[in-house]
């Protein structure tokens, strides 16, 4: 497997395959707190359950996979395959933690790309509060689990996924006739995305 890196300074190229890094904000602000949300915040910390949040903004996050080869090749687009990383300034990983399940196989998460095309993915991602004005960023990585990065304060940070997939070919269920139609051609390996600066602020 080769990997290098492309001519945007945000993808990176594997054995023909570029993969991008996606963010749809770059620069994310902590508002002051309201009363109403203060009070919020306390209910949090002290009466609910440890998975409950108090979203204040959400963006997106992905990466866009382009097909640079000479072939046609299927690549899987699931949550499941996407590993965040996110560095401060002194190099230290901020994952706190998370899980995932396997999504079930459907044809539509298998897209078919001829040489050229792309196509993008993304996640729903949100922003809360966690101890004092510090933000937490939450990554759903499917119904039952998800990326947790926090808590990050003021200043400036690396982001990015890494992609990885080791299956070769899968078994879909057809809706139609309710058959089962197995997918070849499907691009295998992991690539790790350049990373892309994300500024937290204070407002």
């Amino acid at each position: 497997m080769t990997s290098k890196q492309s001519n945007d300074s945000h993808a990176v190229e594997v054995n023909g395959v570029c993969f991008e890094t996606l963010v749809s904000k770059q620069v994310l602000t902590v508002p002051k707190k309201n009363y109403v949300q203060k009070l919020q915040y306390l209910l949090q910390l002290f009466s609910l359950p440890e998975k409950e949040i108090f979203p204040i903004d959400s963006l997106q996050m992905g990466i866009r996979i382009t097909n640079n080869t000479d072939s046609t090749l299927r690549f899987r687009l699931a949550s499941d395959l996407l590993y965040p990383e996110i560095v401060d300034q002194d190099g230290e990983i901020l994952v706190e933690g998370g899980s995932f399940s396997y999504t079930q196989s459907e044809e539509y998460s298998y897209p078919c790309l001829i040489p050229k095309e792309n196509v993008t993915f993304f996640l729903e991602t949100q922003t809360f509060w966690v101890l004092g004005n510090r933000l937490g960023i939450a990554i759903p990585t499917s119904h039952y689990g998800g990326w947790t990065l926090k808590p990050l304060k003021p200043g400036v940070y690396q982001f990015r996924f890494t992609y990885y997939n080791s299956q070769t070919e899968v078994k879909v269920d057809e809706l139609l006739s309710k058959k089962t139609k197995q997918l070849e051609g499907i691009w295998t390996g992991e690539a790790k995305t350049p990373f892309v600066e994300l500024h937290l602020v204070q407002n």
